[in-house]
């Protein structure tokens, strides 16, 4: 009888976790907002059809591996700048290139000539790191 109510409460648990998360991803339009970065991604010139199938494919893969609507939409967010300041396609890249692109990543300025936070050179970096992994 206690195993049972141990399943019961652990079923009402995970429920109310994603309706939360459902909630969380109405109040910031996640899914308008993925499907607008993914539309953007699919008709950027500057992301060679390679690079974007293999945008895709991580994508497949985090959301096999259970990460969030907004993590997903962090990383197409990321690779849409990212993916403009490398040279070659992502699965050719040696060690050497992805020193290239950490070092663009740093250096990269706003139209005013003010540096990137120092949060969103960290979110370029983790998308990085998270891709080539």
């Amino acid at each position: 009888m206690q195993f049972g109510k141990q399943v019961s409460d652990h079923r009402n648990r995970l429920k109310t976790e994603a309706q939360n998360q459902t909630v969380r991803d109405d109040i910031y339009n996640v899914q308008n907002r993925l499907e607008n970065v993914t539309r953007t991604i699919a008709h950027s010139r500057g992301i060679s059809q390679r690079n974007k199938g293999l945008i895709w494919k991580f994508c497949e893969s985090c959301q096999l591996q259970g990460l969030s609507s907004p993590r997903i939409l962090l990383y197409l967010n990321r690779f849409w700048n990212i993916r403009r300041l490398a040279t070659k396609d992502s699965d050719q890249m040696t060690k050497k290139h992805l020193q290239r692109l950490v070092m663009r990543i740093r250096e990269i300025r706003k139209r005013t000539g003010e540096r990137l936070s120092e949060r969103t050179v960290l979110d370029d970096l983790t998308a990085v790191k998270t891709f080539w992994k």
